[in-house]
């Protein structure tokens, strides 16, 4: 288990977004981007929002960035933010976040990874009774004025995450959906993703 200054780690994790890191990547993601605003209000930054991508056609898409300082071969998911006194206190980001993206940075590999928030969630919510058994958990000790809670999140291995991710993005659209009714290609409000999820940062400092 390990002990975190949560201080100290809220300005690492914000570092990212306020000095640009993963600009360039947003921009080789998704071409048609025209500016990228940092969300620098409460309001947004409590529902888990570091950036607003704007684009030409008038549309924007919300985006949590966050960073790893050490590279272990996968992407933590975090399951319970606040655990204190023997209780859960608050869940954690995978239930809560309210954004279209969150940006996974690993700093030792320079690597991005985008995970759209709803596939994210379906995946996780299908597969987390088998990941939570096969992969480990990691728990945080963190503190702050005094108070002191812990933080549960699961090591999903990259690859994992990402199959599970792709096969959330195939559906046969001539089945009805399980809720019922009647489903249509042209329900969904935002364009399907490109298929190059993973983008190496490196060529941001050139």
């Amino acid at each position: 288990m390990r002990s975190h200054n949560f201080d100290a780690c809220l300005e690492y994790s914000h570092r990212a977004s306020v000095e640009g890191i993963f600009d360039a990547a947003y921009r080789e993601w998704f071409p048609d981007l025209q500016r990228i605003e940092l969300a620098e209000d409460m309001a947004r930054q409590r529902r888990g929002i570091d950036k607003v991508l704007h684009f030409a056609a008038g549309n924007s898409w919300t985006v949590d960035e966050k960073m790893r300082k050490e590279d272990y071969g996968d992407i933590l998911i975090e399951t319970i933010s606040v655990f204190q006194n023997n209780q859960k206190v608050k869940k954690g980001w995978i239930y809560t976040c309210q954004c279209d993206f969150i940006v996974y940075g690993i700093e030792p590999t320079r690597k991005a990874y985008l995970l759209p928030v709803p596939l994210l969630k379906k995946a996780w919510l299908k597969n987390h009774h088998v990941w939570e058994q096969t992969h480990r958990s990691v728990t945080a000790r963190n503190e702050r004025n005094g108070s002191r809670w812990q933080t549960i999140s699961t090591a999903v291995p990259i690859r994992d995450l990402l199959d599970a991710i792709r096969l959330e993005m195939i559906r046969n659209f001539h089945e009805k959906p399980e809720s019922g009714g009647q489903m249509s290609l042209f329900d969904f409000k935002k364009p399907a993703l490109y298929q190059d999820h993973e983008y190496s940062f490196e060529e941001i400092a050139a």
